[in-house]
């Protein structure tokens, strides 16, 4: 859907064809490459985890990140959280084309070590903002009222029935990313539908 491939694709999707116009800006001094997915998942799946990588090298904070100008709160939150000052950050306009004299790419993390090596590594750098696991007592309905796709059509229905039992309804959108890892890292069950917010189970104890 990219108007620098307009659909030159392969069959397999393993080859793509881009054609991209002159860049807009230049960054002479090196960086690392973080970006912005909007996505809280995506957030953290394929932009924050890796940076685990970097920090095992130490190479986290060597260089300025290259990021989206467009950085969502929540994501200036986890870089705030993670140890980075606002003055290292290079901010670029989404689809912007960039030329850099010499940039640091992070690889994804895609194979289940990996993944558990770095959500481990999150929760360490984390772990202040969780509630200790003999605490974790609460009952969680996970909302997704906040959001316009996969929405519960019973939602009040089924938190009605919840309810007595002792649940309570936190809707992950409405909550910083503090709030957002001490309630998943304070739940004893959580009850909700698949989306976003249930990355945070990065956070419920172990």
């Amino acid at each position: 859907a990219s108007p620098y491939i307009r659909g030159r694709v392969s069959a397999d999707g393993s080859t793509v064809v881009a054609s991209l116009p002159a860049p807009a800006c230049e960054i002479a001094g090196e960086c690392i490459m973080i970006g912005g997915d909007e996505n809280y998942s995506h957030w953290l799946f394929r932009n924050t985890l890796k940076m685990c990588s970097l920090d095992r090298a130490g190479l986290l904070f060597s260089l300025p990140w290259l990021v989206n100008s467009d950085l969502q709160p929540y994501q200036l939150e986890y870089m705030q959280l993670l140890g980075q000052t606002p003055e290292r950050l290079l901010k670029v306009e989404r689809h912007t084309v960039v030329r850099c004299a010499r940039v640091l790419v992070p690889a994804l993390l895609v194979s289940k070590q990996a993944v558990r090596q770095g959500v481990q590594w999150l929760r360490k750098k984390v772990a202040h903002l969780c509630v200790p696991q003999a605490q974790a007592t609460r009952l969680l309905f996970v909302s997704r009222r906040d959001n316009g796709r996969r929405k519960l059509l019973n939602e009040e229905a089924l938190f009605a029935a919840l309810a007595p039992l002792g649940f309570e309804r936190v809707v992950p959108g409405e909550l910083s990313v503090v709030e957002q890892i001490a309630a998943f890292s304070s739940a004893r069950y959580i009850v909700a539908p698949h989306g976003a917010g249930l990355t945070n189970m990065f956070f419920t104890p172990a």
